[in-house]
């Protein structure tokens, strides 16, 4: 089987982009020939495309065009779209050749043009004018409000593809909000799990000699609940003068973050940005919690599970896509997002009762191998390609 994946971006843009890196390379080992379209790079072979205004318009004739050609010219059996920039191009350029499409929902971008569902002020966003004009700058609202007018015109073409796979329960729940949710199986994220075996070195981090560590991951914007993870920090370390909190990400609200830290005082907190993977996979080795503290109904939570692979207790949200992964005293807890006192209460007893904190880790790891791991999924996927050919 020949199957070429699209993705606009390449690897090093998010986790969108690591799911299907390691999509790609599970498929390869289970004999599927893959190649990916992308303005980017991937660790296997990469057909680039030139970059395009990310409106539906470009999709639905440049992009479109472009897959045709190269479903012609390389003879591929079916096409599997990854992101939101590609999957209406995939689905016009499957239909016009006569092969199956696939089409992979990692969040809600179908629904919000943020893929949040969710406005600056936690109020619910369907994506209204009024919520446009309440979650972005007064110059972005035009171009907010074309974006979300276009993607709702040409939704229904979604339903031509010849399945679906939603990474979430929460997903696939607002997808049949949106009338786009039939034949759709649910398969999560994979997780490499062969990065996430490696010894906990913490000399590889000098300022936090001594000390247990919490980490967080992940982009710094207020649906991933950074407000509420500074207050836990500022109560944390009045309470538990011995741990440390690593933050790694970039995102609108790092500046905020580094000025509250700054201005209350905050010790053994330390910004680390954006940082590569093999940085990010020392630090999940490094630390002793993973705290996951989103507000926004998440659609899948991959560093819950990157947590559970590093063998790490997991302090994450009761939202969203986060409760399919986190078992509450199995692998960690879940905590309602604004509850700042619980969050605190259980770091603290993580903290001071390793012997739990280790249980939870294995747990974890078990979890991810039997649920997560990177051929678990990828015969999933490839039962689905059977299912649409």
């Amino acid at each position: 089987m020949k199957v070429l994946l699209t993705n606009y971006h390449g690897i090093s843009a998010g986790g969108s982009q690591q799911s299907t890196q390691t999509i790609a390379q599970g498929l390869i080992e289970e004999g599927i020939e893959a190649a990916i379209a992308s303005t980017g790079h991937f660790d296997f072979r990469t057909i680039h495309f030139g970059g395009f205004l990310p409106l539906t318009f470009f999709q639905n004739t440049q992009l479109k065009d472009f897959l045709f050609g190269q479903i012609k010219k390389e003879g591929f059996d079916l096409i599997h779209a990854q992101d939101r920039l590609t999957s209406f191009a995939a689905v016009l350029a499957a239909k016009k050749a006569g092969i199956p499409c696939i089409v992979h929902f990692r969040d809600y971008w179908f629904a919000c043009t943020k893929s949040t569902c969710l406005r600056p002020d936690m109020a619910e966003c369907s994506c209204s004018l009024n919520d446009i004009a309440a979650s972005n700058p007064l110059y972005r609202v035009p171009w907010e409000a074309l974006k979300i007018g276009l993607i709702r015109k040409n939704l229904h073409m979604l339903n031509d593809c010849g399945k679906k796979i939603a990474v979430s329960k929460a997903v696939h729940k607002k997808m049949l909000e949106q009338g786009i949710g039939e034949n759709t199986a649910i398969i999560p994220n994979p997780v490499n799990l062969k990065q996430f075996v490696g010894s906990a070195d913490k000399t590889l981090f000098p300022k936090f000699e001594g000390k247990k560590i919490i980490l967080f991951a992940g982009r710094f914007s207020y649906e991933k609940g950074i407000k509420n993870l500074m207050k836990i920090i500022e109560k944390m370390q009045a309470e538990k003068k011995g741990a440390a909190f690593a933050l790694a990400g970039d995102g609108p609200l790092k500046a905020w973050a580094e000025h509250f830290a700054k201005e209350k005082g905050l010790k053994n907190t330390e910004f680390f940005g954006n940082i590569s993977f093999q940085k990010l996979l020392a630090l999940y080795n490094a630390c002793d919690i993973v705290v996951f503290p989103s507000v926004w109904q998440e659609p899948f939570g991959r560093v819950a599970v990157e947590a559970m692979a590093a063998k790490k207790p997991v302090i994450a949200s009761n939202v969203g896509g986060i409760t399919e992964t986190v078992e509450d005293g199995k692998n960690g807890f879940l905590i309602l997002p604004n509850d700042i006192n619980e969050w605190v209460k259980k770091c603290v007893f993580l903290l001071e009762n390793e012997k739990t904190a280790k249980e939870f880790g294995k747990h974890g790891r078990k979890k991810a191998e039997a649920e997560f791991g990177q051929q678990v999924i990828a015969k999933k996927i490839i039962n689905v390609y059977k299912e649409a050919l």
